[in-house]
């Protein structure tokens, strides 16, 4: 059975230093019920925890999960206003858990960022808007973009395609 992990941001003078402890939830935790839920998926743990304790930092309720598999069962089991998903992963690759949330009527309406690093990114984002998610972004990225990115992709207004 796939799990959520919760990773605190750990700060020292005032400045995101990494992440500190974490706990394990199959559903969102009553204390983060309000407010918006974001689910980083990324098989790279250190990126998903950095990228999930910068969404911490600015309010956002964040979860990580650290596989396509993982992923997927935690959008469809948690339901979050948005997906920050790597697009290189075993099993199932981010394209893969993007046609699968768009295809199903409870995770159609989650909003998707597809983040990748690599060559040919114009071809990655364009098939990756194509299947329905918000935005791209190449990685490695700025902490600012992602940010920017999750507030557009956030903002009201219908999902594309």
């Amino acid at each position: 059975m796939p799990h959520i992990v919760l990773d605190l941001p750990l700060f020292k003078d005032g400045r995101l230093v990494g992440v500190a402890r974490r706990a394990r939830w199959l559903a969102w935790p009553a204390a983060l019920i309000r407010g918006t839920r974001i689910l980083v998926v990324d098989d790279d743990k250190e990126t998903a925890r950095l990228m999930a304790a910068a969404l911490r930092a600015k309010g956002y309720q964040a979860a990580c999960t650290f596989d396509g598999v993982s992923g997927l069962a935690a959008a469809r089991a948690l339901l979050p206003d948005l997906v920050v998903l790597n697009l290189t992963m075993p099993g199932l690759t981010g394209f893969d858990v993007l046609r699968e949330l768009r295809a199903d009527g409870a995770t159609s309406h989650i909003k998707v960022i597809i983040t990748s690093a690599g060559a040919k990114m114009e071809v990655l984002a364009a098939a990756a808007r194509e299947l329905g998610a918000q935005d791209f972004l190449p990685l490695p990225g700025t902490p600012e973009l992602m940010l920017a990115m999750v507030e557009k992709a956030l903002a009201p207004g219908p999902l594309p395609g």
